[in-house]
């Protein structure tokens, strides 16, 4: 670009492009900024109880996970304020943070329509709960 044109270009397309531009991004400024998912707010402690029907839960987690490209999700009831969920999907959310970490402090990932279609809290259906890898 020299002189404010673009070489080849004409200066006067240059101008009404730049112009156009600022036009469609005006009315994106002027929107108020949306407010963050309840689960991000920095204000708060969340407390999400995370309930197993299977005895052995722990054992399922991991044969679901370890060596597998695409783990299986473990059937949970799911408990956030007042959200309730008798069917969610539970796994461990990755393996950075699996094998990092020696004790049973795993990050978790949920997924709310693993087992109940279009199951969502406030629009989101997945979600990681991290143990702070």
């Amino acid at each position: 670009m020299r002189n404010g044109v673009i070489p080849g270009g004409n200066p006067s397309s240059w101008v009404l492009m730049t112009r156009i531009g600022i036009l469609l991004l005006a009315p994106a400024m002027l929107l108020p900024a949306q407010s963050p998912h309840p689960f991000f707010d920095e204000d708060l402690v969340h407390e999400i109880r995370i309930s197993f029907p299977q005895a052995d839960w722990w054992d399922q987690l991991r044969k679901n996970f370890e060596g597998q490209a695409d783990p299986q999700y473990l059937e949970a009831a799911f408990d956030w304020n007042d959200v309730h969920m008798d069917r969610i999907g539970v796994r461990f959310k990755g393996n950075s943070s699996y094998n990092s970490y020696p004790g049973r402090k795993k990050s978790l990932k949920i997924k709310t329509n693993a087992f109940v279609k279009g199951q969502k809290i406030q629009g989101q259906n997945v979600f990681n709960l991290n143990n702070a890898f």
